[in-house]
């Protein structure tokens, strides 16, 4: 019963241990103001229509995952080829919703869901509006973050009317 007794209480000890230091008030307003600026980095890059500038925002990982519409792309590759196929644009006007919220786990960890919207007009000379949310988890390495996993869900197209 003793011997067991010392095994919780050193698992205990370990697991307190190994957990990181809670962030101070300040930290976590610094952390979240840097998420603020690669939003509005984020922003200028869609608005310029540029998809290099785009994929360079996503972790190069094959870990990488994307959930779109209830579609899943695991690794960075495989999204940055889908994404490069699609990207016709001529111009874009994208906006993020006033609505996002940021939650930082860790010093190199957060959380965000934002709504946004876009209108865009492709090289075909069509137009595409759409808007939807956004969830990221984001992380930093070396000083950088980048999008580790990202899931975009759009609104449920209106029903048909019935006479």
């Amino acid at each position: 019963m003793l011997i067991r007794a010392l095994a919780v209480l050193c698992v205990s000890v370990l697991l307190l241990a190994c957990q990181p230091a809670a962030l101070t008030d300040a930290q976590r307003v610094a952390i979240e103001g840097e998420i603020e600026q690669l939003y509005a980095d984020q922003a200028a890059i869609l608005n310029a229509a540029d998809v290099e500038g785009w994929l360079a925002q996503f972790e190069d990982s094959e870990d990488f995952t994307i959930a779109v519409s209830g579609e899943v792309s695991v690794g960075f590759a495989a999204m940055a080829e889908e994404t490069r196929a699609n990207w016709q644009y001529e111009s874009a006007e994208f906006a993020w919703g006033d609505d996002h919220y940021i939650y930082v786990l860790a010093p190199d960890i957060a959380a965000v869901t934002s709504t946004w919207e876009w209108h865009a007009i492709r090289t075909t000379g069509e137009t595409e509006d759409s808007q939807g949310t956004w969830t990221v988890v984001l992380r930093k390495r070396d000083g950088v973050w980048k999008i580790a996993l990202a899931s975009e869900s759009f609104p449920a197209p209106e029903p048909p009317e019935t006479t």
